[in-house]
């Protein structure tokens, strides 16, 4: 397997510029995901990897060899659609066989009679049928090499997709959205065998998707694009617990934090709708925006909260409550997560007092990207 590196890519299609300056190295082995909204340019970038689509400006390598011109079939990468690409007249062994007969069998080889009668083409054959069964032993997927993709379902033709693309043994994995046409249920279990196929085979794995869930259990790192630019490279848990642009923090995390008016008062104060958090900032005084997880706020008893509202809207999921809150300050609802043994009292209409740890805000410039903060500590007072 290899690294793959992305210097300074950018592409326009006409006047419109869908990536920008584009930079990442994913070291041998990494499983990264391109995580955006619809339209950020994550596919684009995947498909220029892959040659499908050529750059206006910068370099792809792969280890120390640029593949800028080098044509798709030639570059060693194997790529899994969202539609999975399967052909319907062939059995799921001549599907994942494919790239393996083209490969090594010219074009009198690959006739269907011919292919069995040719001395050469024989054994070469029977190279391809054991790296075949060796593939579907590793996707579970031996008792299904007879039948055709319209006689399987949506996960086992997801499976024949993978196969495919593992058989050839490329330097990389490209997988564009692969599970965006299963039910919920089946893209749960995908995650996990995806995941679960990847720490098996140690390959390099680049996984395009707009699901953050996806993107946060699957990964080893995410990069986040947003119009088109590179805002956050880093773990899943870099990514949710230290976003660095308020986009990155609203994108990443289901439900999304809570976004509430600030300021950074003259001596470094951090304030919330008129309330000190807590938290310091060295930052330009002004307007601010401070961001906090629905699990980072509690419930207060009445008169010790931090902010106040009325509850709008509970989600019961069972095991948790997701309360929705507002007051007459707020643009917009926050929400609370809420254990279901703390909806004791609960309903829409009742007034709630809500606190939180100062370590939790989150604190944002007005224009969204983010400021640094400490803690105030009361021997700040004592060294002012």
């Amino acid at each position: 397997m290899s690294s793959v590196h992305i210097q300074n890519i950018s592409k326009s299609f006409g006047k419109v510029e869908v990536l920008k300056d584009i930079s990442l190295h994913i070291p041998d082995g990494e499983f990264v995901s391109l995580v955006g909204p619809s339209g950020c340019g994550k596919s684009t970038l995947l498909r220029i990897v892959a040659g499908l689509e050529h750059q206006s400006s910068g370099r792809i390598r792969i280890n120390e060899d640029v593949i800028d011109g080098v044509r798709p079939s030639e570059r060693n990468i194997s790529m899994v659609f969202q539609s999975y690409a399967l052909y319907p007249h062939l059995s799921v062994f001549d599907n994942i066989a494919v790239p393996l007969r083209m490969g090594r069998l010219n074009s009198v080889q690959r006739l269907p009679v011919l292919r069995h009668l040719l001395p050469g083409a024989r054994a070469t054959e029977k190279s391809i049928r054991d790296d075949v069964e060796e593939v579907a032993s590793l996707l579970d997927m031996k008792h299904l090499l007879n039948r055709r993709p319209g006689q399987l379902s949506g996960g086992q033709r997801q499976r024949v997709a993978v196969g495919r693309a593992i058989v050839r043994e490329p330097h990389a994995f490209l997988l564009d959205e692969p599970l965006s046409n299963l039910d919920a249920k089946l893209r749960v279990h995908m995650r996990t065998e995806i995941a679960q196929l990847h720490r098996r085979l140690g390959a390099t794995f680049i996984y395009v998707t707009h699901d953050q869930a996806e993107a946060m259990t699957m990964s080893d790192r995410i990069a986040v694009l947003m119009d088109g630019e590179l805002v956050q490279v880093g773990s899943p848990d870099e990514v949710y617990n230290d976003p660095q642009d308020i986009r990155v923090a609203e994108f990443i995390g289901s439900p999304k934090i809570n976004v509430f008016d600030g300021e950074i008062r003259s001596d470094g104060g951090v304030d919330l709708h008129g309330v000190p958090t807590g938290m310091v900032s060295d930052a330009q005084t002004g307007p601010a925006q401070v961001g906090l997880r629905p699990e980072a706020l509690r419930l207060a008893p009445l008169g010790e909260g931090l902010l106040n509202g009325t509850v709008t809207h509970i989600e019961n999921l069972g095991a948790e409550l997701m309360v929705h809150f507002a007051n007459e300050a707020m643009d917009r609802p926050a929400i609370i997560r809420l254990d279901h043994i703390e909806r004791h009292g609960l309903d829409v209409g009742k007034d709630i007092e809500i606190d939180f740890t100062p370590g939790a805000v989150r604190l944002f410039s007005a224009a969204g990207t983010r400021v640094p903060t400490e803690e105030f500590m009361e021997k700040q007072l004592v060294n002012a």
